[in-house]
């Protein structure tokens, strides 16, 4: 269950590489066909990775605290392991700790801290950041910024977000923000 939090491009280069060199067990017979599922090894791993410092393993970590994913969910710890992979430069773990600062998740509601750490990450081109950033623009109290929506969503659309592609044909379709 806790796989779905690790979900990152580098560990599926990392298992692709694996796969064509034969070494998953899957094109190599005497590796075995791999092994049984079992969470609490594979979080043991995982805990291992993210303690020494692999960012994408604290990433998960925190992911799986969020969630309640294979351990029980701690708002806590959930921003202790955000924060040590937002220390390392990782965008994904900046937006989310600065999610947890904006909406007071693991910590006292904060939203200039949770500004700054979004902002990193919209800085490092993360497209759940930029995307973000569109959102905001287009949802400004009661008048909003459809203009500058439309650009972050542009900009969040070329990196393959869907719900920004989507939100930005619906802005060129109805003529919002576009002229």
């Amino acid at each position: 269950m806790f796989c779905k939090s690790l979900c990152y491009k580098g560990f599926y280069v990392e298992i692709k590489k694996a796969r064509t060199r034969g070494l998953d067990g899957r094109r190599n017979k005497k590796w075995g066909r791999g092994v049984e599922k079992n969470e609490s090894v594979g979080m043991m791993w995982l805990r291992k990775a993210a303690e020494r410092g692999v960012a994408t393993a604290q990433c998960a970590l925190a992911e799986c605290y969020y969630h309640g994913l294979g351990i029980d969910q701690d708002r806590t710890e959930t921003v202790k392991w955000y924060r040590k992979a937002a220390e390392q430069g990782l965008p994904e773990a900046q937006f989310k700790l600065g999610l947890c600062y904006r909406f007071g998740e693991g910590v006292p509601e904060d939203i200039y801290e949770g500004w700054e750490w979004r902002e990193k990450a919209v800085k490092q081109g993360y497209a759940e950041a930029l995307y973000s950033r569109g959102l905001s623009s287009y949802y400004c109290g009661m008048i909003g910024f459809p203009r500058e929506a439309v650009k972050w969503y542009r900009k969040a659309a070329k990196k393959g977000h869907a719900q920004a592609q989507f939100d930005l044909a619906s802005c060129y379709s109805n003529g919002i923000g576009t002229k």
